[in-house]
């Protein structure tokens, strides 16, 4: 990889009174340059304009020399600020970079542009930073172009074709750069390690997961240490006619509705059936079900939609992986296949000290494969582009202990040997250490297992170097503080107060939201007919109601009872309220 720090010592000297501006009072809006091709506007009174502005030539499809002036020295291209209208933590007065480039919300950037202008201007972006960051290492490589005459390759092409085509190299960097510029991800140290496997030409369902296998196989013959992404054809421009796959990850474990008892990941029930399960009140149902009925989770989008009902032995688990549902044009039919469970064996969860650990059942499987976003490239959008990476150690520890999830803390608890019912007055501090003793036990299975896995202490020291140093040679750093900061013993770490002031924003290549199963389903299918959804609500409000007029006669039957209290610290309104729950 060339070096990305190709400015001079002006351009250092400039960072550092861009950190004294960041301390200063807030400047007027109008000195700042917005996002737009960071053209616009005036730089800060702290940085020399003259020695800020840089210039680039390229020649259009006539052969005519065009130069664009103004473009930021720091290579970012637009700043973009959906999908996130707003700045989770920083200042939205402050700029992004030393220059004080400032995002914009996405339409107002292209509401003046053609379809073909914002691709081919995008793609200028792209084709900037790419040959900044990359030209010193493919030099002298058979097939690689000058920069000029890549640029008027590709805007002849976007000319004659309304599109163009990435190289092997420019695909693969470009992915490298999305997983750096995302603002969620803790583990961005090691952006320069994806390794692209390059499925353009796969054009059908089975051709699609066949590269799926491949892509999970090659993971796990390494133990998931090596990030693997696979990259479909992409989406013809002005149409939504790209690839789709459209479960939310390769591996991702089926839930089940079984007499109002839920079986499985939480996360991939109906909805409906899930607050059925949990036995909520009229108000409650009438909040949330009357939009739910007719959205249902993943799992019973299967059942009705493919006649999917588990697995082939009939044997409904709280580990069953979910079918693959593939489409590789939206004029094909969506196709289910099966995971085979030797391509990515879950790992089982035990601990060194704790045997009835392993007594629980609790297995994860070993990668996450996130295949539900997009990928966009230098104004191309590639629709369906498969990644792993690995786990960090939190994250399976939310997944297991979660309310909303498998909500194993109370199991675990009970097999420690521990009273999770709180006494009145007492702290439940028997959570901290149920979560410390299950987070021991999941980063043991997975090391005992030789599968990659990350510790949060590790993880976000390690990010946090990473990101000053992307401040001090890149000079920016898209972050979103909530996602990267562990949920456990986040205060440890110098990040937690010195990220505080970190910004998010969307900087291309950019991994983006996909269309998401339920946009895929209504594509395909149709929109649900949901009457039959609603006769199942209104019978079963029928009945809460007749259940709480019922309960109601009886109370107003009894002698009414006031609870007289007063409080300072709150434990004698809990008190009050408890006795009251129990009168009641």
């Amino acid at each position: 990889m060339s070096n990305n720090n190709k400015g001079n010592d002006s351009i250092d000297e400039r960072y550092e009174e861009f950190v004294k501006y960041l301390a200063s009072p807030s400047p007027p809006a109008e000195t700042i340059p917005t996002a737009r091709n960071n053209l616009d506007g005036p730089v800060p009174s702290t940085i020399d304009a003259a020695s800020t502005i840089s210039t680039s030539t390229t020649i259009n499809s006539t052969g005519a020399t065009v130069t664009t002036t103004g473009q930021c020295p720091f290579k970012h291209g637009t700043v973009y600020a959906g999908p996130y209208p707003g700045y989770v933590h920083g200042n939205p007065e402050r700029g992004i970079c030393p220059r004080g480039c400032r995002p914009e919300m996405n339409d107002v950037i292209t509401e003046t542009e053609s379809l073909k202008e914002t691709m081919l201007r995008e793609a200028m972006e792209y084709l900037e930073l790419y040959y900044h960051e990359r030209s010193d290492d493919m030099d002298g490589k058979e097939g690689f172009l000058s920069k000029t005459e890549r640029m008027k390759q590709v805007e002849d092409s976007i000319h004659d074709t309304g599109t163009y085509v990435h190289t092997f190299d420019e695909l693969e960097h470009g992915a490298r750069l999305a997983w750096r510029n995302a603002p969620k991800c803790a583990n961005r140290k090691y952006w320069q390690q994806l390794k692209l496997l390059d499925c353009r030409e796969v054009d059908t369902n089975q051709g699609m997961f066949d590269s799926c296998i491949k892509h999970l196989t090659k993971a796990m013959a390494c133990g998931s240490s090596e990030p693997y992404i696979t990259v479909f054809r992409s989406e013809t421009p002005g149409t939504s006619d790209g690839p789709r796959i459209w479960n939310d990850q390769l591996l991702q474990y089926a839930a089940y509705n079984q007499d109002g008892c839920i079986i499985g990941d939480p996360k991939n029930v109906s909805a409906c059936a899930y607050y059925f399960s949990l036995l909520h009140i009229l108000m409650k149902l009438a909040e949330h079900l009357s939009l739910s009925f007719s959205k249902l989770r993943f799992t019973q989008m299967l059942a009705e939609r493919f006649n999917w009902s588990g697995p082939p032995d009939g044997e409904l688990g709280a580990h069953d992986y979910l079918p693959l549902i593939i489409q590789s044009d939206p004029k094909v039919d969506p196709e289910l296949f099966a995971v085979p469970l030797e391509c990515a064996s879950p790992v089982h969860i035990h601990h060194p000290q704790h045997p009835e650990i392993s007594m629980l059942g609790m297995k994860w499987y070993p990668t996450p494969a996130v295949c539900a976003l997009d990928l966009s490239i230098g104004g191309i959008l590639y629709t369906n582009v498969p990644f792993n990476g690995w786990y960090a150690n939190t994250e399976i520890l939310r997944d297991l202990t979660d309310k909303s999830r498998y909500n194993m803390l109370i199991p675990v608890a009970r097999a420690l040997g521990l009273d999770p019912d709180t006494k009145p007055g007492d702290e439940p501090l028997w959570i901290d250490e149920v979560m410390a003793v299950l987070n021991k036990a999941i980063y043991h299975s997975f090391k005992m297992a030789k599968i990659a896995i990350t510790g949060h202490h590790s993880m976000i020291n390690m990010f946090w170097d990473w990101c000053k140093d992307e401040l001090r040679h890149r000079k920016y750093c898209p972050v979103n503080w909530k996602w990267v900061i562990p949920p456990m013993s986040a205060s440890t770490s110098d990040a937690y107060l010195g990220l505080n002031k970190a910004q998010e924003y969307t900087l291309k290549p950019a991994y983006l939201f996909g269309q998401g199963f339920m946009n895929l389903e209504i594509r395909h299918f149709g929109e649900r007919d949901p009457s039959a959804a609603f006769k199942r609500f209104f019978y079963t409000a029928k009945i809460v109601t007749s259940i709480k007029k019922w309960v109601n006669r009886h109370r107003l039957a009894r002698h009414p009872v006031v609870i007289i209290y007063a409080s300072v610290t709150g434990n004698s309104a809990m008190f009050a309220s408890k006795l009251g729950s129990t009168l009641s």
